[in-house]
C-alpha cells in the first residue's frame, strides 16, 4: 500500500501479521492520541506500517498499546517479505511446472488487495490514497 516507502526505505516498512482480521476501526482512533509521521494500512490479517523517521525512535507502539491493538504473531520488514515471496514463487514453480498455473498463483499472491489506511503525518507529507 506504500510503494514510495517500499522503494525508498524497505527496511522501515513493516508488515505485522495477525492471527485474525485486523480491526480496521482502530486505525481511525490512532490520530486522536498520536500525531507521529507513521502511516498505517490494514489488509485482512496484515497491518502495514511505514516508519519514515525510523523504527527505533518511534512512539507509535505506545499509542497502539493504549488503544488495545491486537498483538501480532510476527512482524517483518519489506526486504524480508520480498525474500519470502521469491522463495514461495520458486516453490510454486517447482511444484507446478505449467507456466499458466504458476502465473495464476503468483497473481493471486501479489495482486488486487484492498484495505484501510490512515496517515498520521499531520504535516501533509502522507498520502492516504497510496
Amino acid at each position: 500500500p506504500f510503494p514510495d516507502a517500499a522503494k525508498a526505505r524497505p527496511q522501515h516498512l513493516l508488515v505485522h501479521f495477525h492471527r485474525n482480521a485486523f480491526p480496521a476501526t482502530l486505525l481511525d482512533r490512532v490520530p486522536t492520541i498520536y500525531d507521529g509521521p507513521e502511516r498505517l494500512h490494514a489488509i485482512g490479517r496484515e497491518l502495514f506500517v511505514d516508519y519514515p523517521a525510523g523504527i527505533g525512535d518511534s512512539r507509535l507502539h505506545l499509542a497502539t498499546a493504549k488503544l488495545g491493538f491486537p498483538k501480532c504473531v510476527t512482524a517483518r520488514n519489506w526486504n524480508t517479505v520480498l525474500k519470502f515471496r521469491a522463495m514461495l514463487a520458486d516453490q510454486v514453480r517447482m511444484s507446478h511446472p505449467d507456466p499458466f498455473v504458476s502465473s495464476e498463483v503468483e497473481k493471486q499472491a501479489t495482486g488486487g488487495t484492498q484495505g484501510v489506511s490512515t496517515s498520521l503525518d499531520t504535516n501533509g507529507g502522507g498520502d492516504e490514497s497510496v
